[in-house]
């Protein structure tokens, strides 16, 4: 599974609920900003929308990850344990996408600005199969190469809820999954 979409009936409500714990001084950088998931189980609609999914047991670690205009992120997959996330939009995320790519070339691993290490792939060893319009929640597998695209003229602002190693999708889930 490349990528499965969660929608609620409360987006916006989830939304405002993560924004308000942003830290407004990440605005004019396109980066990876890891957070304190107690601060934001506490929040009450996110809590019920993650115990719906069946993620709340299931919570690694939670960030920010924000990229500015016209922001084009390398193909990667991500390093650790971590198999999938659950993405939620918080801010223009309409016409953004995660692109997922087949892969046919040698991966590097590379450090980011915060040193935390990703896997890269070279963009002309790799074809793209398949995109997914973050407009709505995802849960993403990060251990497919992908990558992030910000067509807009806005900064793009999502909150990234890293799933446990032992997570998995229930047969209903599945049975609704982009294979």
């Amino acid at each position: 599974m490349r990528y499965l979409p969660v929608p609620t009936e409360n987006l916006e409500i989830i939304q405002d609920e993560i924004y308000s714990l942003f830290p407004s001084d990440l605005m004019s950088q396109s980066v990876l900003h890891y957070v304190t998931p107690a601060d934001f189980i506490k929040k009450p609609n996110l809590k019920s929308y993650l115990e719906k999914t069946e993620c709340i047991n299931h919570v690694e670690a939670m960030a920010f990850i924000v990229f500015q205009p016209f922001c084009v992120h390398s193909i990667h997959i991500d390093s650790g344990s971590t198999e999938y996330s659950l993405n939620i939009p918080i801010k223009n995320c309409k016409n953004t996408y995660v692109n997922f790519y087949q892969n046919n070339g040698p991966i590097e691993k590379k450090l980011t600005p915060n040193k935390l290490t990703f896997y890269k792939y070279d963009p002309k060893q790799c074809v793209l199969i398949d995109r997914a319009e973050m407009s709505i929640p995802h849960i993403i597998n990060v251990k497919h190469p992908h990558n992030v695209v910000n067509e807009n003229d806005t900064v793009r602002i999502a909150f990234l809820i890293r799933l446990k190693k032992e997570f998995e999708l229930s047969s209903d889930q599945k049975k609704n999954a982009f294979k």
